[in-house]
């Protein structure tokens, strides 16, 4: 932890309060522990550190019970989180956590460890809320979460669509978390996009604390293998998360110990906004570790107030939602406990908590989380696209991520090496046949030729998308282009 971060301007009560409600007392007590701290500040560090000690030691030991349960009974899992993650820290008692999160890929045996572990005397709670994972309580207390998958569901169909693939591709590692002990974990290039996704979910969620983004610095900087920080590179500009991810590693990398060779997003650190760091810092500090958020917190709407609450219904009622009869009944049900929960249980007004929701969501909005664009800029050489694309018009390229189709504009590279910018024309026998606007000869098109799909381009200060109707009009015209040029040909002949 940066000194200029946790020290300036504060007294050791107060850096003793923040770690404390950021879950962090422990890492930074050992970062600390030579310092010249009042007695009284010292114990109470020491005192909570302690506590952390002993709370990860009984709860690593319930892990590796558990997961030696599933094991035997045939059910593949993986740790997720709080002891898969203790092993990146200096020491591995360093990182609080509370409770133990384990995944089980695939329903049926999701279904399966379920049963198995009610057969084992582990309490089910009562009603969930989440959409990914149910809860379990032991004898002792201890709160185990069985995730079905990674994350909940997020308000855009683009990372929905991507987390899904992501989960289906995904490989389970051993992970050594104690000299002795290993625990099958996610493996490294994955457990870096899904801790980073957790976070992001946190964001528009109840918020992120230090804690969060801390797991984020340590487990980067444990990270081996370079095509995993490619791999997190290309996850997030492909997900939209451009300025939301170098917004956090930028913040981590300056102040909480990131290395510059570890931060995935460096070849875009000059975009680093320094305003929007220390605004991601204001609401971590508003926020808190879990369980010591403010009252007011809810859901960041990202969309209307409306879509939100709806996606607030669903959630809490996974099954009913989809009968229309039912759906109004649960909206009026849903609204009524959102009101009485306010003022029974939070203390708060409804409408404090709908502002602080659309403050943050506007911090969301600034952070263009979901609304970032992939694409680069590149500037056209030649006509023959024209008319719709003239030599030094600027055109905007994003790589493919689905599937093509006719009439797109794509570039590819020739067997020369050349780089082209074509239009399909048509898709048959595993190419795809393009030709320029201008031009009426075909070019057979392999796929792993494709480079990029054009978005749109820039002419005369205004952008026009790839998509129109007239570039699809003018290019249905070929055959009619090539008749007229025969004729042409014929009378010079």
């Amino acid at each position: 932890m940066k000194e200029n971060l946790l020290l300036k301007n504060m007294s050791w009560e107060e850096i003793y309060d923040l770690a404390e409600k950021q879950g962090i007392t422990a890492y930074v007590y050992q970062e600390f522990i030579e310092k010249d701290m009042p007695s009284e500040v010292r114990e109470r560090f020491k005192s909570s550190a302690k506590n952390t000690v002993l709370s990860d030691e009984r709860l690593m030991y319930d892990t590796a019970r558990q997961v030696r349960l599933l094991e035997e009974n045939g059910i593949t899992c993986a740790v997720l989180k709080g002891a898969a993650l203790s092993a990146c820290y200096s020491s591995p008692v360093l990182r609080r956590y509370g409770d133990i999160d384990i995944y089980v890929p695939g329903k049926e045996a999701f279904e399966k460890a379920c049963t198995l572990y009610m057969d084992k005397g582990f309490v089910r709670e009562k009603r969930s809320y989440s959409l990914h994972h149910v809860g379990f309580f032991g004898e002792d207390g201890i709160e185990t979460e069985l995730h079905s998958s990674l994350l909940e569901p997020f308000s855009d169909d683009r990372i929905n669509a991507m987390t899904s693939s992501f989960e289906k591709q995904l490989t389970i590692t051993e992970v050594s978390v104690r000299p002795t002990l290993t625990l099958p974990a996610l493996s490294e290039k994955d457990n870096g996009v899904y801790l980073f996704l957790h976070l992001l979910s946190h964001f528009l969620g109840e918020g992120i604390s230090v804690r969060l983004l801390l797991d984020i610095s340590m487990y980067f900087n444990h990270i081996k293998a370079e095509k995993s920080l490619k791999y997190f590179k290309k996850f997030m500009l492909r997900a939209g998360l451009k300025t939301f991810a170098v917004t956090v590693m930028g913040f981590c990398q300056r102040y909480l110990g990131l290395l510059s060779e570890k931060n995935p997003m460096s070849e875009f650190d000059c975009e680093y906004d320094e305003e929007k760091g220390r605004k991601l810092y204001d609401t971590v500090l508003d926020t808190g570790d879990f369980g010591h958020h403010g009252p007011e917190k809810m859901a960041v709407p990202a969309g209307s107030l409306w879509s939100v609450f709806l996606s607030q219904v669903r959630r809490q009622n996974p099954v009913e939602y989809h009968d229309p009869l039912k759906r109004p009944f649960l909206c009026i049900k849903t609204f009524c406990g959102f009101l009485k929960n306010n003022r029974t249980l939070r203390g708060v007004s409804t409408f404090s908590v709908i502002r602080d929701a659309l403050a943050r969501g506007k911090s969301a909005e600034a952070l263009k989380v979901f609304k970032d664009d992939d694409s680069i800029i590149r500037k056209a050489h030649g006509n023959s696209m024209w008319p719709f694309i003239k030599d030094g018009d600027m055109v905007r390229i994003s790589e493919v991520c689905r599937p093509l189709k006719k009439y797109d504009v794509i570039l590819y590279r020739r067997r020369d090496k050349t780089l082209v910018l074509h239009r399909i024309i048509d898709i048959r026998y595993g190419y795809y046949f393009t030709a320029g606007d201008s031009q009426t000869e075909l070019e057979a098109v392999a796929g792993e030729q494709v480079k990029g799909v054009m978005k749109g381009c820039y002419h005369k200060g205004r952008y026009i998308k790839a998509g129109h109707l007239a570039g699809k009009v003018w290019a249905a015209g070929l055959p009619f282009r090539w008749c007229i040029r025969e004729v042409k040909n014929a009378f010079k002949r």
